[in-house]
């Protein structure tokens, strides 16, 4: 009975720990959008020194948003994949 006990309170630990990885990669990623569009919103008005119609600043927002958001899901695969072959190389 202990041996079953220590097993699946180590299977709990893994996967509460699985769980905290996935949600740290979550905030990162919402975190890095914000920030993008944050950065395309008022930056890029604040870099030129002008005052631009909100359709522009919206805009150049959701670009930067898509950049980053593009580049940081791109990151996710690679890591998710290299994850992938090195669990296969290991079996």
């Amino acid at each position: 009975m202990h041996f079953s006990f220590v097993l699946s309170y180590c299977a709990i630990i893994f996967a509460v720990k699985m769980l905290d990885t996935g949600l740290i990669s979550i905030i990162q990623l919402i975190v890095s959008w914000a920030a993008a569009f944050a950065f395309g919103y008022i930056g890029l008005d604040t870099l030129m020194g002008t005052t631009s119609d909100l359709s522009f600043r919206l805009l150049a927002g959701i670009i930067c948003t898509l950049i980053v958001g593009l580049a940081e899901l791109y990151f996710l695969v690679v890591g998710m994949h290299s994850m992938d072959n090195a669990s296969k190389k290991t079996n």
